[in-house]
């Protein structure tokens, strides 16, 4: 569906406005103790504020300057998910945190790691999974018959995969968590290296074996 198009104005200062003139700016941050980031399950020391502004326009001395005016959205990002975002063109997206729309505040998240979730599903799982087969095997001791039997041996059998599923979700959570973690430290140590002055690359590849 086409836009419509409307004129951009210009005040009594040659200030011009459009509701289509927009700033956007990207910068790191340190952050004490630390941010606590949506989908993400620990506290960032370093993180990247991405703002959007209106802009108003004005020409003076043969040049074009641009101005911010109303915020219109402050999103934070890990220094993972900001890696992810600058190279996930036509991906699915990537998570962030609202810290600001139209000048005002979001409140901030509680810390609420997802891996304490995990955890307890894992848990829940295996009193399940062994209530299940100590209720089969009481029966079984109590009334010795073959249905009982087959029901002890089907609680047994499917125990593996039940507890097979739920163990690889928390293997796949925890490698999330120390990937996006690595990539924390190793976008911070290179940051780093920059701000020095490292001469080449090699400087940059021992700091990352040392953040390692």
């Amino acid at each position: 569906m086409p836009r419509n198009t409307s004129p951009i104005e210009v005040d009594e200062r040659g200030n011009e406005r459009h509701p289509a003139f927009g700033r956007i700016r990207a910068n790191r941050v340190s952050n004490m103790p630390g941010s606590v980031l949506f989908d993400s399950d620990i506290r960032h020391q370093h993180s990247i504020i991405i703002e959007v502004s209106t802009a108003s326009r004005k020409r003076d001395l043969s040049r074009d300057w641009i101005h911010d005016e109303k915020q219109v959205l402050a999103i934070e990002l890990s220094e993972a998910q900001w890696g992810a975002f600058v190279s996930s063109i036509g991906s699915s997206g990537v998570p962030c945190t609202i810290n600001a729309r139209e000048g005002t505040l979001i409140d901030s998240l509680p810390y609420q790691p997802r891996m304490a979730a995990s955890m307890a599903e894992v848990s829940e799982a295996a009193d399940e999974v062994f209530g299940k087969i100590q209720a089969a095997l009481t029966a079984y001791e109590e009334h010795k018959t073959a249905a009982n039997l087959r029901n002890l041996r089907a609680a047994v059998r499917s125990a593996e995969p039940n507890l097979t599923y739920v163990a690889k979700s928390l293997a796949e959570h925890t490698e999330g968590v120390v990937q996006r973690a690595k990539a924390d430290i190793e976008a911070m140590v290179v940051n780093k290296a920059q701000q020095i002055g490292a001469p080449d690359d090699v400087l940059v590849k021992e700091l990352l074996q040392i953040s390692s």
